[in-house]
């Protein structure tokens, strides 16, 4: 992602606010006038306006959309996460199968389709940050008391099993066969971030 110059970056986050109470009283104004019908404004936020919102934001605090940030990785990806895990527990396949449906349908709530399994590395950044921010107590359990013994992760090893990344102990990634069910922690990357206004 190329850094903006300074110039740009002020002139950027000087006029930010006003495009988004420009667009929050065009919302207003269409409501009132029964022409936007109850639907929603979405703001896609990219380049400019998005490094100066990621760098703005501490890494594991809650993003502009609801999300929550989990900085950059060593390539200098960033990357985020839904607040909490998927309500169940899935084999490896469906755990692919139901992202994938969901992204068809945008049907996490963010109105983003590109939410997946975390890799290795994504992983890692979870484990050592599940007590920071926003991510403290989301890997404890769910609201049925289930606890919760690891999430699954993309990698596959040679002979067909799958990694998960687990919470206890030292926190290792361990291969199991994809027929075992585990959690699911969507994650995405962020080269994009879309505001509902």
């Amino acid at each position: 992602m190329t850094m903006p110059t300074k110039s740009v970056r002020q002139y950027t986050a000087k006029n930010m606010r006003r495009v988004l109470q420009t667009l929050a009283l065009a919302k207003k104004t269409f409501a009132d006038a029964n022409y936007f019908k109850g639907g929603q404004i979405s703001l896609r936020v990219t380049t400019e306006i998005l490094e100066i919102i990621l760098q703005n934001t501490r890494p594991f605090e809650e993003l502009s959309d609801g999300t929550i940030y989990l900085g950059g990785d060593a390539k200098g990806v960033h990357w985020a996460t839904t607040p909490q895990m998927l309500p169940c527990e899935a084999t490896h396949f469906h755990a692919a199968m139901t992202l994938h449906l969901m992204n068809s349908q945008k049907a996490l709530d963010y109105s983003y389709a590109d939410w997946w399994i975390p890799n290795q590395e994504v992983g890692t950044i979870l484990y050592q940050n599940r007590n920071n921010g926003m991510l403290k107590g989301s890997f404890d359990g769910d609201k049925f008391g289930h606890r919760r013994r690891g999430i699954w992760l993309s990698r596959t090893t040679g002979n067909g099993w799958a990694l998960i990344q687990q919470f206890d102990g030292k926190g290792e990634q361990m291969p199991f066969e994809p027929s075992n069910e585990f959690s699911v922690r969507p994650v995405r990357k962020i080269d994009h971030l879309i505001i509902q206004l």
